[in-house]
């Protein structure tokens, strides 16, 4: 009995000892981020709402509306996300993390709560409140949740987007049920593609006031979960991080810019036109929102599986497997009419679990090739392709269906994925920002870093004066707007004594009085609390006062410096984020 009490306080105690070691607080943040995305990402069930939607709509003064018509609302909500994504970066930065948070939670809400007015007028204005007022609130809210929750987990990015992002896909899951529950609780089928029943139709305007409080509800709580990490010193590996004008020049953005606009293509098409197309075949309108469902759950296990493989091997593996999966699915789906309602669960299913891959690896891997600091302002950025494919998929569905049928436009859509994967095989196993940082521009010699002058992008023609922070011991160099580098190798912060210049001039001598607090090489070890007097003629009136004697060669001139700049020591509040490479 004594050694099976002394086996149980024992593992009682490495529990509990593990237990104290928990991030509590990022756990808070990840499931707090994970119920604000289960609320925006009731958007995927846009598919089944559409049915009630335009149905109700042509009974109330729109009696030619199509479902052709309705995707409108669809490309006005993703174009919108083009917009508002690249914006809300620097909305977040102006206002702070948990106010936009705020912010845009309560936009999205209102949007669908205006709906209600909206669906009596014309699709146009549903597309306002519905898609413009809520996407612009989504795009505000969504980025704050990602950076969050990788910032709480820095070496596990997949997993902490797997969990955040997999609410989003989740959404309709939940979402499903209520709208299905509200509308049609009798399983009423429609006639021919479109919803009649005049009981059902008219609960359409008062679930909107519904959805609208429920997410607001849900959102403000969540919000209070999500709180920032603070830094620890020890943890602050040597960093680059990208500021975005040079992120968006580079190769692979537009890499993964590309990738982006394939996989939403069709993850918007197929969101938008499932059940449309299950209509087709299968007369049992509870069914096709049970589909829709128990899609949600694939798409956010989906997010989870497809961030926990880019973990284990890098996004390239991982984007590649998923576009040779979507490709196989997407171009066999017209095939499940043949197979009726079974074959068509399993493959709908299939393609919400592998498409979502793209939206939990994408931000993880936009923070490491570029850095934490504007790694979701980066990502933002990537958003501008949903203005493309959101009118592409507007402006063409009617003309693939009249056409193609749902055979055409099915494999019109495999295309994309296809050449997603080719464009991930030029994407680098292990993008990193070492890879993009420039150490000069306007011809700034990179051996101006031996001599301890330092060079960076600036306006050097209108001589910007820029103060750049150092911190010696782990390489950081922090310039005036907030764009971080590092060095790749140690840099000795020489104190120079005399500094020619080029021009005529220059008086003979200049006294420059001068603090030295890093520690100089002299030949006597004796100090002395008198500050230096520097000269152009080398000439030293008193020494040099040491604090700590060492070896740090003191060069007696510089000549023509590109620019001088003040060396201080980073606090550790001030290191925004990092990135380990």
């Amino acid at each position: 009995m004594l050694l099976i009490r002394n086996t149980i306080r024992g593992a009682m105690s490495r529990i509990m000892e593990k237990t104290r070691k928990l991030p509590w607080r990022g756990i808070l943040a990840l499931i707090g981020g994970f119920f604000i995305q289960l609320t925006l990402g009731s958007f995927y069930s846009f598919g089944n709402m559409m049915t009630y939607l335009t149905s109700y709509m042509r009974k109330n003064g729109s009696p030619d509306l199509t479902y052709g018509d309705f995707i409108i609302v669809q490309s006005v909500w993703g174009m919108t996300q083009g917009i508002s994504m690249p914006l809300s970066g620097f909305i977040i930065r102006f206002v702070g993390v948990r106010p936009a948070m705020f912010i845009g939670c309560t936009l999205f809400s209102l949007g669908t709560a205006a709906t209600y007015f909206t669906l009596n007028q014309s699709v146009w204005m549903v597309a306002f409140t519905y898609g413009f007022v809520s996407a612009f609130g989504q795009g505000i809210a969504l980025i704050p949740t990602m950076t969050i929750g990788m910032r709480w987990f820095p070496e596990r990015k997949g997993m902490a987007m797997g969990v955040v992002v997999g609410g989003f896909g989740g959404g309709a899951f939940i979402f499903n049920q209520i709208q299905t529950a509200i509308l049609n609780p009798n399983n009423i089928a429609p006639e021919g593609e479109y919803f009649t029943d005049p009981e059902l139709l008219d609960r359409v305007p008062r679930l909107m006031l519904i959805l609208g409080g429920i997410y607001l509800t849900i959102q403000m709580i969540a919000c209070s979960l999500v709180t920032e990490p603070h830094l620890d010193r020890e943890l602050v590996p040597q960093v680059t991080i990208i500021y975005y004008r040079q992120a968006v020049k580079t190769r692979d953005f537009y890499l993964l810019w590309i990738t982006r606009f394939c996989a939403v293509l069709i993850t918007q098409s197929v969101s938008g036109f499932y059940k449309a197309f299950g209509q087709t075949f299968i007369a049992d309108d509870h069914f096709l929102s049970f589909v829709g469902a128990v899609s949600s759950i694939f798409n956010c296990s989906g997010r989870l599986f497809y961030g926990l493989l880019m973990d284990k091997s890098n996004y390239r593996a991982a984007m590649m497997f998923e576009m040779v999966c979507l490709t196989l699915l997407v171009s066999s789906l017209p095939l499940t009419s043949y197979g009726g309602r079974i074959l068509f669960g399993i493959w709908i299913w299939g393609v919400y679990f592998t498409f979502p891959g793209t939206f939990s690896t994408q931000p993880a891997v936009t923070t490491q090739a570029f850095g934490h600091t504007y790694g979701g302002t980066i990502y933002g950025f990537l958003f501008t392709s949903d203005i493309v494919n959101n009118f592409l998929v507007g402006a063409l569905s009617q003309s693939l269906l009249k056409y193609g049928g749902w055979n055409g436009m099915f494999l019109c859509l495999s295309v994309f994925s296809l050449i997603a994967f080719i464009i991930t095989l030029f994407f680098p196993k292990n993008p990193c920002p070492e890879n993009y940082l420039q150490t000069a521009k306007n011809g700034a010699e990179n051996d101006s870093l031996e001599k301890g002058l330092i060079s960076i992008p600036g306006d050097h023609e209108n001589e910007r004066n820029t103060k750049i922070s150092l911190a010696l011991g782990d390489n950081i160099i922090q310039t005036d707007d907030d764009s971080v580098h590092s060095l790749k190798t140690p840099i000795n912060v020489d104190t120079p004594t005399s500094i020619k210049t080029p021009t005529s001039n220059t008086p003979s001598s200049v006294d420059t009085p001068s603090s030295v607090d890093a520690p100089s090489s002299v030949d006597n070890h004796s100090t002395v609390d008198t500050p230096p007097s520097v000269n152009t003629h080398s000439s030293v009136n008193t020494p040099i006062s040491v604090k700590t004697p060492a070896s740090v060669n003191t060069p007696t001139s510089v000549n023509n410096p590109t620019s001088l700049y003040t060396y201080t020591p980073i606090p550790a509040d001030n290191i925004v984020a990092v990135v380990k490479c």
